[in-house]
């Protein structure tokens, strides 16, 4: 999210010579495998939940495509991936713990809540001056939110409601 790290599009240096429209239609289709990938493996476990049980080499594959990732539609495709695998408890725990811990330099929980206080502190500050218009929202930034908020949604959807929730310590500390 631009609010900490900006991203670029995809591609863009790749295809951006002169600048023409013809050159942003090249940039916003250019083909992208590794989203692609990511967006293969949600459905795979979309359809076959159970496949995620004890599946070591899976969680090894989401350490690797968790990192670096240069542009927002990487970042969304791989939010999305993690929303699939938290759609089992197990996975939701999984998920829960690896935006949690130092697994990813740049995903993770504290990323979600820093930006969402960043643009808090932006809105209140425009809404203090009179006409002033909001802040600019972009929307790498805004598709990241969503996709980060869809799996905050999953994990607490799956892992809140178990009889002692594996969570609590986090959630609700003493």
């Amino acid at each position: 999210m631009t609010a900490l790290s900006p991203y670029r599009i995809a591609g863009s240096h790749d295809y951006m010579h002169d600048g023409s429209m013809q050159s942003q239609q090249a940039t916003e289709t250019a083909p992208q495998p590794f989203v692609s990938l990511l967006e293969f493996v949600s459905e795979i476990y979309q359809k076959e939940p159970e496949l995620l049980s004890g599946n070591d080499v899976l969680w090894t594959f989401v350490n690797f495509a968790g990192e670096d990732h240069t542009n927002f539609q990487t970042l969304v495709a791989f939010l999305k991936m993690l929303s699939t695998l938290a759609s089992t408890q197990e996975g939701a725990f999984k998920v829960f713990e690896l935006l949690h811990g130092k697994t990813f330099r740049s995903i993770g929980w504290s990323t979600l809540f820093d930006c969402l206080s960043i643009y808090e502190e932006k809105f209140k500050q425009s809404l203090q001056i009179a006409g002033a218009m909001l802040p600019e929202f972009q929307e790498g930034d805004a598709k990241a939110l969503v996709a980060y908020l869809n799996v905050l949604q999953k994990v607490l959807t799956c892992v809140i409601f178990l009889p002692a929730p594996p969570l609590a310590p986090f959630l609700f500390p003493p």
